[in-house]
């Protein structure tokens, strides 16, 4: 036993602090005694056992009140062991014994006392290491966090903490931002302090404000606790700018959609209405010139009349085609045409509409105006361009100045317009005398669906498209404008005659013939027409409004024709199903389609069809001859 605690306190001495080491050591001087003690007490008197309060009571202190009265209760044995070993006799009776135990139970109860304290500082250490591991990790998350994040005091507004990506979003450094109102960061005062004030937890949209002055659309989101004994917000702002910027070109692209949509249905609009208004034309245009070819003579006057009116169905044909071409249904054909008549036109057009206040002056110093040319764009171009114009002037008094002249251009100002080739062009000038642009409107200026009007005034597209028509022509747009004074845009064209074409002749020999014609029109009127304009050919005809009509005819008849015409749409079988049906009775026979308008059928889809040729009403005299005449040439070759 003696050994055992002997080794243990060893273990106490090297395990534990200064103090407690020499309570273990005067624990150590105690057992001595304890074994010494008979000796002692034949040398020294029983007033030495009163001593062994000395050393038991540190035994308390250190091991508690159990092991203090262990220690006791084992030296007392020991003490009467000894005594009758030694034959002492024990003196002094269980006084002495008493008083130690009552000592040892109250140092026992202090020891216990003082090692729950030194169990509560432990505890402390451990929660304290254990907080600042835990500030420690959430200040590296703080840190690390890609959103804007601060700490701000509920009470006077003030920032406590800012992250390092605040200190990038913001261009400020930590010391600047710490103690900041945080009213200073937003461009929106007032909402953010209702923010902080109402305990709000998202502001899906507040517009901040940086160092520089610059503003930017942040989302915040917010949570409120104590912090170090403040009631404070810990706010996370993102900057939401690309997401704006998403939003607006979404809204961009429903709106371009939804114009495309409309365009769509006009050009659907614009087809039925052709087809109809292209029937009556041809009614209108083919009697007028068999009363020009077939009808007595005239006097002038009449003739003039005559004239008029084919002029009229003439610019009512080319109004569909421009109906089309904008509803996007028809492709641009360029030809050989003369720029100073359309702008003519287009001026007599404009001077209806636009106010008196305006005045439009036209001045052609070309001597030769030919371009190759889509007639239609051309009219588009000038038109678009001089309502611009207008619009520029508002109700002010103004100008509007269309000028066309030749101009050679030469190698240096080809190599600052890389869209042109150096060689011979016709320059079309439109100025006015309007509010004018500066250079950021300048610099966007032909940018589809940028436009500075109101949006009830205009979508944005007519100068792009402009600038599209001249590129695709080989051209270029130049444009000056300054502020207050005015506009001029500058177009160049290349030159018929420097691309080696010639203009159209107007007088023609009209081909003619004796080969018989089946034609087959649902119109009456336009079936009667086309056969006596093939008649007034020379051609033999056999008319019919129905196609089931006319194909029991050819069936009944099947070499007895050397050419079929066609309407595209028609009620009982179309145009397409009735060419079918005369390739299965004779192949030899050409077929010529016509319409008004079909955005199902044009020159590639009636060839791939197996039609000689597409004729587009209302059909005119020389068409109808020239392509009859082809096909029935066509057809003798390939017999011979």
């Amino acid at each position: 036993m003696a050994r055992y605690v002997f080794g243990m306190e060893l273990r106490n001495i090297r395990h534990h602090p200064p103090h407690l080491v020499l309570l273990s050591t005067i624990l150590l001087l105690m057992m001595v005694y304890a074994a010494a003690a008979p000796f002692l007490i034949r040398a020294y008197g029983p007033s030495i056992r009163l001593f062994c309060i000395v050393f038991i009571a540190p035994a308390a202190l250190f091991w508690g009140v159990r092991g203090g009265l262990a220690i006791g209760l084992l030296t007392v044995v020991l003490n009467l062991v000894l005594h009758g070993v030694h034959d002492i006799p024990f003196e002094g009776g269980w006084i002495g014994p008493l008083v130690m135990g009552v000592a040892v139970v109250i140092m026992g109860r202090l020891s216990d006392l003082s090692r729950q304290h030194r169990e509560k500082i432990h505890a402390l250490r451990v929660a304290e290491d254990a907080l600042r591991a835990s500030e420690t990790k959430y200040r590296y998350l703080f840190e690390m966090e890609s959103d804007a994040v601060f700490l701000i005091d509920m009470e006077n507004s003030l920032v406590l903490e800012a992250n390092t990506a605040a200190q990038e979003l913001f261009g400020f450094t930590y010391e600047e931002l710490v103690h900041m109102h945080c009213t200073q960061l937003c461009n929106e005062p007032d909402r953010a302090a209702a923010m902080l004030k109402g305990g709000e937890q998202t502001i899906a949209s507040i517009y901040m404000k940086k160092k520089d002055g610059s503003h930017f659309p942040a989302e915040v989101s917010a949570g409120y606790y104590s912090y170090r004994g403040r009631r404070v917000a810990i706010i996370a702002l993102r900057d939401i700018t690309w997401r704006k910027t998403a939003e607006e070109e979404k809204r961009g692209l429903e709106k371009r959609l939804q114009q495309a949509q409309r365009m769509e249905a006009i050009g659907t609009l614009a087809g039925g209405i052709a087809h109809d208004f292209n029937n009556i034309l041809s009614a209108i245009c083919g009697y007028g010139e068999l009363m020009r070819i077939k009808g007595a003579p005239l006097d002038i006057a009449r003739q003039d009349y005559l004239t008029r009116i084919l002029g009229a169905a003439e610019r009512a044909r080319e109004l569909v085609v421009q109906i089309l071409t904008f509803s996007r249904q028809t492709a641009s054909q360029k030809r050989p045409i003369k720029i100073c008549p359309v702008a003519q036109e287009v001026i007599s057009l404009l001077r209806a509409s636009i106010p008196s206040t305006i005045a439009i002056k036209f001045r052609c110093d070309a001597e030769n105006d030919a371009v190759i040319a889509d007639t239609t764009q051309i009219y588009q171009v000038i038109m678009n361009l001089c309502t611009n114009a207008a619009q520029a002037m508002g109700d002010r008094t103004g100008k509007i100045e269309i000028a066309v002249a030749n101009v050679s251009l030469d190698e240096v100002f080809a190599a600052l317009h890389p869209e042109i080739e150096p060689g011979a062009y016709l320059k079309l000038t439109v100025a006015d005398t309007g509010c004018g642009m500066d250079a950021v409107v300048l610099r966007r200026v032909f940018e589809p669906y940028f436009t500075t009007k109101e949006k009830s005034n205009g979508t944005g597209l007519g100068l792009s498209v402009v600038h599209g028509i001249v590129l695709n022509h080989n051209g270029c747009v130049l444009v000056e404008s300054t502020p207050g004074k005015g506009t001029v845009f500058s177009l160049f064209f290349p030159s018929a005659a420097a691309s080696g074409f010639a203009l159209r002749q107007q007088a023609e020999h009209l081909p003619r013939g004796t080969e018989r014609i089946l034609v087959v029109d649902d119109e009456a009127v336009l079936s009667e027409l086309l056969s006596e304009m093939l008649k007034t050919l020379g051609y033999s005809v056999a008319q019919r409004v129905s196609s089931q009509e006319a194909l029991s005819l050819f069936k009944a008849k099947p070499y007895a024709f050397d050419l079929v015409i066609t309407d595209m749409s028609m009620p009982q079988m179309s145009g397409a199903q009735f060419r079918k049906e005369i390739f299965r009775i004779n192949r030899r026979v050409p077929v010529l389609i016509c319409t008004g308008f079909s955005d199902a059928m044009d020159e590639a889809t009636a060839s791939r069809l197996g039609f000689h040729k597409l004729l587009m009403k209302p059909v005119s005299f020389r068409d109808l001859a020239k392509a009859v005449r082809n096909a029935l040439d066509a057809r003798e070759k390939a017999d011979a």
